[in-house]
């Protein structure tokens, strides 16, 4: 199943005014997605209505032929890994992602960059742990690429990136069954030629862990949905991904039906 499982609609005041629920379906109907996931920023002032309003929306459009699925993309605000919300927003929700390493907002803990890279990511890491087993989260969005631009102050080498924290990270999703996103914006470069280190010091490893994963775009407007998705199903595959690693929200929609996740 082609999906895109990261986009925001008009509804997070980061994304364009054209982003429209129907806008956003027809364009994934373009694109060729069989699935769509909406997930509208969860920030502590977040008003849960807008989730009400994109079922609405979605609700009137007619002869849809892409499934799409209403998420959220909740701030991680401790290293303990909590996020934003509560319970009652989370069960009105198709699935609940975590968008991890948002440490330019004020409201999120964040690592001491006076200190060496190593340690500032292995901060990072910690947050991402603790993340992945927090029981009300589904997804984590973005793992490691959202602290890249944090780390300013000097410039970024994936050798800050232990490879034993990858394979602590790739067991504990296994364990958890949280699912981990690839942005495509991160794995494929320009003239869709992939990003080597990254897919190496990352995506290889997380592969191998047998976790599951999924593509997303972090879309803020109709133009961006579903670009390089394909491209990036492929390259999963041909590096190793088996289908049954590849995540839908279908998946955590279940869990939560059989109870395995009531807190």
């Amino acid at each position: 199943m082609l999906t895109d499982l990261h986009t925001h609609s008009t509804n997070s005041l980061c994304a364009h005014r054209s982003s429209t629920v129907q806008a956003m379906v027809e364009a994934a109907s373009s694109a060729g997605l069989q699935g769509l996931g909406i997930t509208d920023h969860l920030h502590p002032d977040t008003d849960p209505a807008i989730f009400r309003d994109n079922r609405e929306q979605l609700s009137k459009l007619e002869a849809v032929d892409v499934k799409v699925w209403i998420g959220t993309e909740a701030d991680v605000t401790t290293l303990a890994g909590d996020i934003t919300g509560n319970p009652e927003i989370y069960r009105s929700l198709d699935y609940v992602m975590a968008g991890i390493h948002h440490y330019h907002l004020p409201w999120i803990e964040k690592p001491d960059v006076s200190k060496s890279p190593v340690d500032v990511m292995y901060f990072a890491h910690q947050n991402l742990l603790n993340t992945v087993r927090n029981p009300w989260v589904d997804a984590i969005g973005h793992p490691w690429v959202g602290v890249f631009g944090y780390l300013h102050g000097f410039q970024f080498r994936y050798e800050y990136i232990q490879m034993e924290w990858i394979e602590e990270l790739g067991s504990a999703a296994k364990a958890y069954e949280t699912a981990l996103e690839l942005p495509v914006w991160a794995l494929i470069g320009k003239e869709e030629i992939p990003a080597e280190e990254y897919l190496n010091t990352i995506v290889r490893p997380l592969i191998r862990s047998g976790c599951l994963l999924f593509a997303g775009t972090d879309s803020h407007h109709p133009e961006g949905i579903g670009q390089n998705i394909s491209t990036t199903r492929r390259l999963l595959l041909d590096n190793g991904a088996e289908e049954r690693q590849i995540w839908t929200p279908d998946y955590a929609i279940e869990k939560r039906r059989g109870g395995e996740r009531v807190v």
